[in-house]
This record gives structure tokens, C-alpha cells and sequence, in this order.
């Protein structure tokens, strides 16, 4: 499984914002050597909340399986709340895809209960999808099907750019169905060659 989450404090990195972002990017750093995270950065974000102005985010990339995940969320909450007893921090927001969480001393179990279970979801989910794939017949023509379906994207991409080149197919460049391109694209090259 691989999600993101955004990790925002409740009250501001530091003093000013080069303090903000030196306690973030170390914050980024101390994230990404979790197990389970892919890839931890930070970033000024361009709106208003919690009443600062751009505020700063740190991201993670998290893959791994249910086991790995949940290590990792226990351990992320054990940092978040050893920087909440250092005093800087009084609370995070925490986003989760679509779901966010106010993450402080009186909230980290129901918080951490809710991730959990989200997590346990989505991991059932998964496991369910790999169950239903495993009948003979659809491992026989899935893998073929997903490498023409693979192609044809491909081809379309290309004709789709082609199109948008030449002024005489533009107009097949950003339509939904591309019609008759084909034929469209035969006479527009095919031209050149029947005037020798």
C-alpha cells in the first residue's frame, strides 16, 4: 500500500521563517528515516490557515504492507510526540488523503485509532482485489490485456502529439474519441508520396 501524509504543527516552526524552515527540514529528515517512507520533503504552502501565512508542510511518502505501516505509524507518533513534550509543538495537523486529524496530548488515541483503522481498510481492500485475480482464466488474459491495453494508450498519446503538431490535425489533438484519425493521417503523409 502506498498513501501520503502531510504533517502541519499547530503552531508555527519556530520564530521566524527561516527558523520554520530549519525545524521542518529537520523534521523532514528525522521522518524519512522511518521505516516505510518512501520519500519525506517539506514545503511552504501558498495558503492561509490557522491564521499564518504560508504555512510549512512536511510530506511522506509511505509504501510498505500492513505491518510496515503500522510500525511506521507508531513510530511517527512516538517523534511527533517526543517534539510535543520538548514544548515547541503544542499540536499537528495530520492529512491523511482526504481525512485530517488534530493530533495533541488529548487526542493521539482516538487519532491514532482512526489511522489504524483506515490503514486495516485499505489494506483489506487490497487483499480482497488480489483474491479475485487469482482464477486461472483471468490470469491467463490479464497480463496480455494489460500490455495491449498498455500499447494502445501509447499509440494514442503519440497520435494524439502528431496531431497537435501538424495544423491540418490539430483538431484531433484534445478532442475526447479520436475519430478518424487514421484515415486523417494517412492522407496527410500519404500526400507527399503519390506527387513523385
Amino acid at each position: 500500500m502506498t498513501f501520503t501524509i502531510q504533517i502541519q504543527p499547530g503552531s508555527p516552526f519556530g520564530a521566524d521563517k527561516d527558523e520554520r524552515l530549519s525545524d521542518a527540514r529537520l523534521l523532514a529528515s528525522e521522518v524519512g528515516q522511518l521505516e516505510g517512507v518512501e520519500k519525506a520533503e517539506y514545503s511552504e504552502t501558498v495558503q492561509k490557515a490557522h491564521g499564518l501565512e504560508n504555512p510549512i508542510v512536511v510530506t511522506a511518502v509511505i509504501t510498505g504492507s500492513f505491518l510496515i505501516v503500522t510500525t511506521l505509524i507508531d513510530n511517527l507518533f512516538r517523534l511527533l510526540r517526543e517534539k510535543r513534550k520538548k514544548g515547541k509543538y503544542e499540536a499537528f495537523s495530520l492529512q491523511i488523503h482526504n481525512h485530517y486529524y488534530h493530533l495533541a496530548d488529548d487526542t493521539e488515541a482516538p487519532v491514532k485509532a482512526e489511522i489504524e483503522k483506515l490503514i486495516e481498510d485499505a489494506d483489506k481492500r487490497t487483499v480482497t482485489l488480489e483474491t479475485k485475480v487469482k482464477s486461472p482464466l483471468m490470469e491467463m488474459y490479464l497480463e496480455p490485456f494489460k500490455a495491449a491495453a498498455g500499447e494502445g494508450a501509447a499509440l494514442e498519446l503519440k497520435m494524439r502529439l502528431l496531431a497537435g503538431k501538424i495544423p491540418a490535425l490539430q483538431k484531433y489533438a484534445h478532442q475526447r474519441k479520436l475519430g478518424a484519425i487514421e484515415t486523417d493521417l494517412l492522407r496527410q503523409f500519404d500526400a507527399p508520396f503519390d506527387r513523385r
